[in-house]
């Protein structure tokens, strides 16, 4: 037997498609409820509360007689046990499409974990899938919600593992597919947007990598009032100076009147990547600025302690400046 509970409810029987005997919406709620808490029995107050809620006591005991009579129909006259306690009791080989994808999760967690890139990408890709489609899909009720709520944060881990997995493997271009499936999904998580980023990088897309840091960035900024954690605008600012520069050309300084103390010239320490010049790319411009923080830097250097601010619109070449 198999069922599928994503999408609208299929339940397959020795090859045979039988969930058309389940003629009433109702039938078909109860039918995906008795699947999902298939390992507890469920009163038979919680039932109808589940199908028909805000209903008065003792209500529509006739209506669940006739929807577990449907429910019996496809799943086989003995699979409901019990009388005040009802439980589904299906067949030990039974495929059930959530639980499946709940084991792909834990199987791709654990290949990662173990170096197996290829089998983690597999397992995750293979959970992402079956969790495409929303549970029940065309059903409401209460706790629909709550399951499609546990399974959509399922469907992200699925998703992030998927992402993950396939950079690791030196397979950008699908990392870069979960990763955007994984921000549709939740727009809020960062590390989503991270891997992204990575991925689109990795292809060779910088450009579109910071435009997606970009996007990331006004949204919080929109939505919640507040910017990209350290570790998002740290890997923004990798990308934003490129690779690691070797030995950066010297810049020009001004020179010291005779008058400044003398000082002994201090070993060169390297830049932070997003502040280091990139090799082969010139500095033009910007003489009286520098002329003022060459200034600057030698009163600090001779005991005084200095702030300088430096400001301007975005764009304007502050970063490079500094």
């Amino acid at each position: 037997m198999r069922i599928w509970l994503c999408g609208r409810l299929r339940v397959n029987a020795d090859g045979e498609s039988v969930e058309h005997r389940l003629e009433r919406r109702q039938a078909r709620v109860l039918a995906g409820l008795l699947v999902l808490r298939r390992e507890r029995p469920m009163r038979r107050e919680e039932l109808i509360e589940a199908i028909w809620p805000d209903t008065a006591w003792g209500q529509h005991e006739g209506a669940l007689r006739v929807l577990l009579t449907a429910v019996r129909r496809v799943f086989g006259s003995d699979a409901l046990t019990g009388r005040v306690e009802l439980r589904l009791e299906l067949p030990s080989d039974v495929w059930i499409d959530v639980e499946q994808a709940a084991a792909d999760v834990a199987i791709a967690e654990r290949a990662l974990r173990e170096g197996r890139v290829a089998d983690a990408a597999a397992a995750a890709h293979a959970a992402a899938s079956t969790l495409a489609e929303p549970f029940l899909a065309g059903e409401t009720a209460a706790w629909i919600d709550d399951a499609r709520r546990e399974l959509g944060d399922l469907a992200v881990t699925a998703l992030e593992l998927e992402a993950g997995a396939e950079l690791k493997r030196g397979n950008p271009r699908e990392a870069a597919r979960a990763a955007r499936e994984l921000v549709t999904r939740a727009p809020y998580r960062e590390g989503g947007h991270a891997l992204l980023m990575e991925a689109l990088a990795a292809e060779g897309n910088t450009a579109e990598a910071l435009l997606a840091y970009e996007r990331l960035r006004l949204l919080l900024r929109d939505e919640l009032g507040t910017t990209p954690s350290h570790a998002v605008s740290d890997l923004h600012a990798r990308l934003l100076a490129g690779p690691e520069p070797g030995r950066a050309p010297p810049v020009a300084r001004a020179t010291e009147p005779a008058t400044e103390p003398a000082v002994a010239e201090a070993p060169r320490l390297p830049l932070p990547v997003a502040l280091a010049p990139v090799e082969g790319v010139a500095f033009v411009g910007r003489e009286p600025e520098l002329q003022a923080l060459t200034g600057a830097w030698r009163r600090a250097r001779a005991g005084a302690r200095r702030v300088t601010l430096i400001a301007g619109e975005p764009g304007i070449g502050k970063t490079s400046l500094v």
